[in-house]
């Protein structure tokens, strides 16, 4: 078979400028799936799909020296400021249909994967689309009547309709597509996913002291991983935070670190606006951009991580979290329970309370924080790169093409 993977996302992360190559949770997943899938297929031929106006060298390093792969770019998508509106929407849309899905005809192809981040527009003629849903977040968070959120929503149901299958990362995600857009439960199948066991492992504690130092980071300390916006129950954290240190009396901190792109203007106005209010400067703190091997060190060091969400399609951080070696609070909705099982503190993520009581559960006993910690390795053996790669090219054969 000749099959289409949509990695534009992971091009656009390698292939920019700087030291900055953050690739994000979906660069990651589109990096994993294809090294995986080449690793365990070698009789079909993957056309990868990139970037045009971008350099096709960091893809190409990524995947030497294996033959089965060709590089097929795809010309830029028009984004400019009078077009973030219907008018520019109907124009990209027109792109994908006359140009994007010419390319992809002219190359034979006999199915495409594509990312659920885009829109795939017009299904391309004789050839079946196979499309990964990571969570629909912003569809049902969306304040009602909000236009980014009916944007979405419409994206999304045009690409439940269009697709011959797909991948959801969760169970959750699935039952949300099945709920809120009418998908079959027949037409997805869940591939979990994981993360980089070779980055996240328990670190050792010179490591520790050494990013410790560098970030001026005290302890006993928790971390929280990801933005700040909204969905991520920020203001709950902090609330809940400094309720416990109130409560327990003993030197506490938490320090939130993650991409700080994500970190726009508003929501770290707020995130300072509620700290002050709570009189945490002190003791809660933001950190700037830290690489993922740091961040390996920061999880192994901390109490716990503390990720007690609204919603996630999957949950990376939890993840990384226990491959690090350390404990997780987290959240009895969505996707969250089917990633930590029994192996961390589930709370409900809107009664600060109970997240109040699960900090300092931790911070208080150390023999139930290792207890967690040691059911771990049994839950991490759930999730597997090449197991979700070996799913994926299974369903491709057999749902599609039988």
């Amino acid at each position: 078979m000749k099959i289409g993977l949509d990695i534009r996302f992971l091009h656009y992360g390698l292939a920019r400028k700087g030291d900055n190559k953050n690739i994000g949770g979906i660069g990651v997943y589109q990096k994993n799936l294809l090294l995986n899938l080449l690793d365990i297929d070698s009789e079909n031929h993957y056309y990868l799909l990139i970037h045009s106006h971008l350099s096709p060298k960091p893809i190409e390093e990524l995947v030497q020296p294996k033959k089965n792969v060709s590089i097929l770019p795809l010309m830029r998508e028009i984004y400019l400021p009078f077009m973030d509106s219907s008018l520019g929407i109907k124009i990209r849309a027109l792109q994908r249909r006359f140009i994007h899905n010419r390319t992809l005809e002219s190359a034979g192809l006999d199915v495409v994967h594509f990312s659920g981040e885009r829109d795939i527009g017009t299904k391309p003629s004789e050839m079946k689309v196979v499309i990964t849903i990571y969570d629909v977040i912003h569809e049902l968070l969306s304040k009602k009547g909000e236009a980014f959120g009916r944007r979405l929503n419409t994206r999304t149901s045009k690409n439940v309709e269009l697709a011959d299958h797909i991948f959801a990362i969760s169970e959750a995600t699935k039952n949300d597509l099945i709920e809120h857009f009418g998908a079959k439960a027949e037409k997805i199948t869940v591939t979990y996913l994981d993360c980089d066991r070779k980055v996240f492992y328990p670190r050792p504690q010179n490591e520790i002291d050494t990013v410790k130092a560098k970030y001026k980071i005290q302890s006993p300390y928790f971390i929280h991983v990801g933005s700040i916006y909204a969905s991520k129950n920020t203001e709950r954290i902090v609330r809940a935070f400094a309720a416990a240190k109130r409560e327990i009396k003993t030197p506490m901190f938490l320090y939130f670190a993650g991409v700080m792109a994500k970190y726009g203007k508003p929501e770290v106005e707020e995130f300072y606006r509620v700290v002050r209010e709570e009189e945490a400067e002190s003791y809660i703190q933001l950190l700037p951009p830290v690489t993922d091997n740091e961040l390996s060190a920061l999880y192994t060091g901390s109490v716990a991580n503390l990720h007690p969400s609204l919603y996630e399609g999957f949950g990376m951080t939890l993840l990384e979290a226990m491959a690090s070696g350390t404990a997780v609070i987290t959240s009895n909705t969505s996707s969250m329970p089917e990633v930590v099982g029994d192996a961390g503190i589930v709370v409900n993520p809107e009664e600060t309370k109970e997240v109040k009581d699960a900090i300092e559960k931790l911070t208080i006993d150390g023999i139930y924080r290792k207890l967690l910690i040691n059911k771990t390795n049994e839950q991490l053996e759930k999730f597997s790169w090449k197991y979700c790669a070996n799913i994926a090219i299974e369903t491709i054969k057999y749902n599609l093409f039988i």
